[in-house]
């Protein structure tokens, strides 16, 4: 059953509330509610295999509006593989795999040998560019880091 304001704005009214701890608007947007009656947005999910609950906001501060905006935006990031605290945190920007390459080959390999740069060329070109396409260098999977470790060496 989806929430209303009308629903939030009775029971913030309270002084006291004895009700559901917690109450779902459905696909991870949760409401809690407090003995004190307040009320709390919060986004439960799960991302890099990790149950995750990250407050969106205190009602009435935070509209049933405003929370559900958020949520469709944490939403959308969590299925393309980045962070939903992104939504909160307001940090769109993140560094890539790809990010660190290029940087290390424009800063670092040009100081070395032509055949060492050759090697690593290949190297990057062959198993580092394109391994977590748009994927924020931070949340990297481990069991898939060791993957890419091993292709490398084997």
């Amino acid at each position: 059953m989806s929430l209303t304001d009308r629903q939030l704005n009775l029971i913030s009214k309270q002084d006291a509330y004895d009700g559901k701890a917690e109450i779902s608007d459905g696909e991870g947007l949760v409401v809690r509610i407090t003995p004190q009656a307040k009320i709390y947005f919060d986004y439960r999910c799960r991302f890099n295999k990790k149950s995750l609950r990250i407050r969106i906001g205190k009602y009435p501060v935070t509209s049933l509006k405003e929370a559900r905006r958020k949520h469709k935006l944490m939403m959308e990031l969590r299925e393309s593989g980045r962070n939903p605290n992104i939504a909160i945190t307001g940090e769109l920007e993140f560094i890539t795999l790809d990010d660190c390459v290029a940087y290390w080959l424009k800063h670092y390999v040009p100081q070395l040998k032509a055949g060492t740069q050759a090697l690593y060329r290949s190297f990057a070109k062959n198993y580092l560019i394109g391994a977590f396409p748009e994927r924020n260098v931070l949340f990297v999977k481990e069991d898939r880091a060791s993957q890419l470790e091993n292709g490398c060496s084997g």
